[in-house]
């Protein structure tokens, strides 16, 4: 385990990782510290560059480093001082994503391969979530836009208000909706179920599925379209 106390101010967080799972939490002694479990040719470098919390992976490992037995993840936890920051950027390989409810960004965006997102934090502006295998939670929040693109995994959005839109686009998977408002919602897949419990859109609800069933409780909007 490696800690990194970071004195510098900064307003954004870019974090760029290969295997680790990412946490993000509010701290308790007001400072930045960021710790890294990792492994000895898998480190990551902590850095502050023009107002920029950068996270990144260095690896120094060779071939035969590749071939490992081992059964513990490595992680990157970051404590953060303030609970209000300009934006959040992450991109990840294989590694699960957590984002703690007591910070507030301008805009989030999250890229990985494979992985579970969990996000509770607020933001003012856009968050977008993209992952190849994995499943994305989005709950007890509000945000001013929301798009979450999967191929293969369940989407679960409960108790969120959206100033905006919510965009959902899914190859295969399951989608929970329960408590949300927003001003359209777009739901596409080729195959899963969709259920919408208390989703209400200021504008127009669309759902499109191939293979798939769609249930609606309490749910209403000014326009509705099914397909």
């Amino acid at each position: 385990t490696n800690t990194h106390q970071v004195n510098e101010e900064f307003g954004k967080i870019s974090i760029k990782t290969d295997t680790a799972d990412i946490f993000l939490a509010a701290s308790d002694d007001e400072k930045c510290t960021v710790v890294c479990y990792e492994k000895e040719k898998l480190k990551h470098s902590v850095t502050v560059d023009d107002g920029t919390l950068t996270v990144n992976v260095m690896d120094t490992r060779k071939w035969y480093d590749y071939i490992d037995i081992g059964f513990a993840s490595p992680k990157v936890t970051v404590f953060l001082p303030k609970s209000e920051y300009s934006s959040l950027f992450i991109d990840e390989t294989t590694g699960d994503v957590e984002i703690s409810g007591e910070l507030g960004f301008e805009s989030v965006e999250i890229s990985l391969s494979t992985g579970d997102v969990e996000c509770y934090a607020r933001a003012t502006g856009a968050v977008k979530i993209a992952t190849s295998t994995g499943n994305v939670s989005v709950e007890n929040t509000s945000v001013g836009s929301l798009a979450v693109s999967l191929s293969t995994g369940d989407v679960h959005i409960s108790h969120l208000e959206c100033g905006g839109d919510v965009s959902l686009e899914l190859s295969t998977g399951q989608v929970y909706l329960d408590e949300i408002s927003c001003k359209n919602l777009v739901s596409d897949a080729s195959t899963g179920d969709v259920s919408l419990d208390s989703v209400i859109a200021a504008e127009k609800i669309t759902i499109e599925r191939s293979t798939g069933d769609v249930s609606f409780r309490g749910a209403d909007a000014a326009e509705l379209f099914v397909k």
